[in-house]
């Protein structure tokens, strides 16, 4: 996962294609809206529905029909949809004790994703400025080897002219002795 991780962050993109940093803020978001008082909120409307559902349940399965609702119950479609609905009910009503210590753990993983992040980031400043350093160091060798073989060069033709100035000066000597 980890390396999964890196490689999506190193390429700025997940498996769905929108960027990581995208994504963090979408998470983000939707972390903020499970606030204290939204899940209070939520809670209450999950119990009421799932109030509402099992009174409908009970008053479908009523043969009586008590509160006039065994006529509202002919339509099996719509049956089928408040039986779903209560099965769902039941499957999640488990998980709703879960939920704060799920929060906690997705706040607690948000704040080590943006770490990770921050640090991922970093790490490439940091391999961009050691590639620059690396092309520069190349670069500095190179002016440093040419700038060898210049003074090599001009050290040659400073002693080849001052070896023919020496000739030149010998050959005056000679004349002006002479004359």
């Amino acid at each position: 996962r980890v390396v999964g991780l890196a490689q999506r962050s190193s390429s700025g993109t997940s498996k769905s294609g929108s960027s990581l940093r995208a994504q963090l803020e979408a998470l983000e978001t939707r972390i903020r809206a499970l606030d204290g008082a939204a899940l209070k909120d939520l809670e209450n409307a999950a119990r009421a529905a799932s109030r509402e559902l099992e009174a409908l349940r009970t008053a479908r399965k009523d043969p009586s029909g008590a509160g006039g609702a065994a006529g509202a119950w002919k339509d099996a479609e719509e049956a089928a949809k408040i039986d779903g609905l209560w099965d769902s009910v039941c499957r999640w009503d488990g998980f709703a004790d879960e939920l704060p210590t799920l929060l906690r753990r997705f706040r607690a993983l948000h704040t080590l994703h943006s770490e990770a992040a921050m640090f991922s980031q970093r790490l490439r400043d940091v391999e961009a400025s050691q590639n620059e350093t690396v092309t520069a160091t190349a670069e500095t060798r190179k002016i440093l080897a040419e700038t060898q073989q210049s003074l090599a060069e001009n050290v040659r033709t400073v002693q080849a002219n001052l070896a023919a100035l020496g000739e030149r000066m010998e050959r005056l000597s000679e004349r002006m002795a002479h004359l």
